[in-house]
């Protein structure tokens, strides 16, 4: 995981994605974390492309993974 610096955002290593420990939510690539939250909360886990597909098309998003390779 990464830590952008001087900012309360974090990005997920390649293959892998944001998960909320409390509930197995999938939060996705990258997090910006709130005032009264912590990366402690958060645990990243491998998705393959077909999860990670699925996951960002019941979220109606396209996936920013693919959005950069057509860049």
């Amino acid at each position: 995981m990464k830590h952008v610096e001087n900012s309360k955002m974090y990005e997920a290593d390649d293959g892998k994605m944001l998960v909320r420990k409390s509930d197995g939510k999938v939060i996705g690539d990258g997090i910006c974390l709130g005032d009264s939250d912590d990366i402690g909360n958060y645990e990243e886990r491998e998705f393959d492309d077909e999860q990670r597909a699925q996951f960002f098309k019941d979220i109606g998003m396209e996936d920013p993974k693919k959005r950069r390779e057509k860049a």
